[in-house]
């Protein structure tokens, strides 16, 4: 401890439970808490944060929630953004009788996944995103999925996709 009462680490850092990267320039920039880190089947560690921010780079991304504990590679939950699927299935020339029949739809799963592994050249191999689950509902507070300031939920979201989970 200092003499104002604040924890060090050993080597000067503050131990506030963030997870942070420093730039070139010396600056630092937060990029998630250690508590969120997901440990993977393979024992790597990954901060489901920094996924669902490249992810998130894509339009067609509305909301998103990487999870993974314990599997052997981290599973997205997109919520895509309804006026790119709209975009997306006119392009395509598809008749669709609902929007849970467009997020089945072969095409557009072929189309999501071609979206998703651009936008995720960035990442470490052992963080990208293999396989994506189209959810059709906004994450809501209401739901308990995401809180009032829209932060998500990952242990109500997990449980809810638990049978997704355990298939893969």
């Amino acid at each position: 401890k200092s003499d104002q009462g604040v924890r060090l680490l050993a080597d000067g850092w503050l131990a506030t439970g963030d997870t942070a990267t420093i730039d070139s320039d010396g600056f630092v920039e937060i990029t998630g808490r250690l508590s969120d880190m997901i440990t993977l089947s393979s024992g790597v560690k990954m901060a489901p944060s920094v996924v669902e921010a490249c992810l998130s780079e894509d339009p067609l991304v509305a909301q998103v929630c990487v999870l993974g504990q314990g599997l052997s590679h981290p599973i997205a939950i997109i919520v895509p953004e309804p006026s790119e699927v709209r975009k997306a299935i006119r392009e395509m020339g598809l008749v669709v009788t609902s929007r849970k029949a467009v997020l089945k739809h072969p095409r557009v799963l072929r189309w999501l996944a071609r979206r998703i592994r651009r936008v995720q050249h960035s990442l470490s191999p052992s963080w990208r995103v293999s396989h994506a689950v189209l959810e059709s509902r906004a994450f809501s507070p209401q739901r308990l999925e995401v809180t009032e300031s829209m932060k998500l939920r990952r242990t109500v979201i997990a449980k809810k996709c638990e049978s997704f989970l355990i298939a893969a």
